[in-house]
């Protein structure tokens, strides 16, 4: 799992290391940061590009820089914090796809919110003012038109349509009654597991990532968190997203509630560092697969499985149709 915050300084990270990289997410705004440092930092590079953040950065000015308009505790805005964002960042970022999690996260905290009001004018005995659904309505539709601006559409229809002719996905969702009697693997097992997730999560060596997602489905594993992990791998690859540790735990934190959880963040850097792939690891999985499954086939039911995530276009526009009506109802009453 990982937090909004922990992608907030993996961007800042990145830029701090390389700032032309900025250009990668003219779509972020200031309020989209919930971190106070990042928060400020972002806020400073908007105001320019001072020659404060050009490598090699000057951690003393730029925490001046950034303390005197946010006013924040000198602890907060310290050089040494700074110097963390720069040694923490991954070693191949993907600002984009960064940026991309802070934005839907400022836009599910935005669509709670206003959740929360448009609930509590429901509530209200007197009749609803036309004005404030309208003013929710336009309220949503910025959201939209967010979600669009830093999702866009691929620009190559062929490239969606080579997505499709490629089904990374298991055949059905995780099933956690599937791990529910298994005992722990052998010890032999769980390295070999650990180092095919490792290869999935950052493609080492390089290639073995396509040739996992062809071959292992995230059932095949007797680990249940490695599956989850292996399951977020999967989702990314198959739509064309960028795939690392940061962006691994993300879509496991928003896929918690029908995957379970996986590996958190300190496992998966941990085990990029001691898991290494061997020529019969994937056989090995796949005999291991099979005789649990021939074990488990007369326990287990087929069933189809409801995806539990929030579609925010989906939603958005679902809510704006009730919001349309309730005004078309509002306005016939006034």
């Amino acid at each position: 799992m990982i937090n909004a915050e922990f992608v907030e300084k993996a961007l800042l990270g990145a830029i701090l290391n390389e700032p032309t990289r900025r250009e990668e997410v003219p779509w972020l705004e200031v309020d989209d940061f919930t971190n106070p440092l990042c928060r400020a930092l972002w806020q400073h590079l908007e105001a320019g590009a001072a020659p404060d953040v050009t490598p090699p950065v000057d951690y003393v000015a730029l925490s001046d820089a950034i303390r005197k308009p946010s006013d924040l505790h000198p602890r907060l805005t310290a050089p040494s914090q700074i110097a963390e964002l720069q040694i923490q960042a991954p070693v191949r970022p993907d600002p984009a796809a960064y940026g991309q999690i802070i934005v839907e996260v400022a836009i599910r905290n935005q669509l709670t919110v206003l959740g929360l009001k448009i609930g509590e004018t429901a509530r209200q005995t007197a009749q609803p003012n036309h004005v404030q659904l309208f003013a929710a309505i336009e309220a949503i539709a910025h959201v939209q038109r967010r979600w669009e601006r830093t999702h866009p559409a691929p620009s190559d229809p062929s490239a969606g349509e080579a997505q499709g002719n490629r089904d990374f996905r298991a055949t059905h969702p995780l099933d956690r009654e599937h791990y529910a009697l298994q005992a722990e693997p052998p010890r032999d097992l769980a390295i070999v597991e650990t180092a095919v997730v490792n290869a999935a999560v950052n493609d080492c060596p390089k290639g073995s990532r396509s040739l996992l997602l062809a071959r292992l489905r995230p059932g095949d594993f007797s680990q249940p968190r490695i599956a989850s992990t292996f399951q977020a791998v999967e989702d990314l690859a198959s739509t064309g997203r960028h795939v690392d540790e940061i962006t691994v735990g993300w879509e496991l934190t928003r896929g918690l509630k029908d995957q379970g959880p996986g590996l958190n963040m300190t496992e998966l850097r941990r085990n990029a560092l001691v898991g290494q792939l061997e020529p019969g690891d994937i056989q090995t999985i796949k005999n291991v697969s099979m005789q649990r499954s021939l074990a488990m086939a007369g326990k287990e039911l087929a069933r189809a499985a409801e995806n539990l995530r929030t579609d925010l276009p989906l939603a958005s526009e679902r809510a704006s149709r009730f919001l349309g009506r309730a005004t078309d109802v509002n306005l016939l009453q006034a």
